[in-house]
């Protein structure tokens, strides 16, 4: 069976086999990048009403988690990548869970952090000059 979830452009693909146990069911799966490249230290979120597991992609991009049998919300994020976020990835008991999901990369350009200047005097500024405030458009 092959179900495919796109979110904003990103694609989830789980491929349900044979094997599991009564107590949890087996999930990995590899993350990448839109050319299938690996990515390194994703982190990948499980969580629902009782649980909440955060496991991370290793060096060849793969992960695993052990988990009770529901439905549960899927987190996928790491630097430089658009966060994925489903609402309802079914797990099973008696399945093995392969996931391959593609995450896409942020879009270009330079992400500034801008910190409240507002608080700033330039009266008590220790510099040997005095700064002057602007309003930069």
């Amino acid at each position: 069976m092959l179900l495919c979830i796109a979110t904003a452009g990103i694609v989830l693909t789980p491929q349900i086999g044979a094997a599991g146990s009564q107590d949890t069911v087996k999930l990995k799966g590899v993350v990448l990048d839109p050319q299938d490249a690996r990515i390194v230290r994703a982190s990948i979120t499980l969580e629902n009403d009782k649980l909440k597991r955060v496991v991370y992609s290793n060096e060849e991009g793969s992960f695993e988690a052990q988990l009770p049998a529901g439905v549960y919300q899927l987190t996928v994020e790491s630097n430089g990548f658009k966060k994925l976020h489903t609402k309802a990835l079914q797990v099973k008991y008696d399945d093995v869970d392969d996931l391959t999901i593609h995450l896409e990369p942020e879009p270009p350009g330079i992400h500034l952090y801008f910190p409240d200047y507002s608080l700033i005097e330039p009266e008590n500024s220790p510099l040997p000059e005095k700064i002057k405030p602007r309003k930069i458009n």
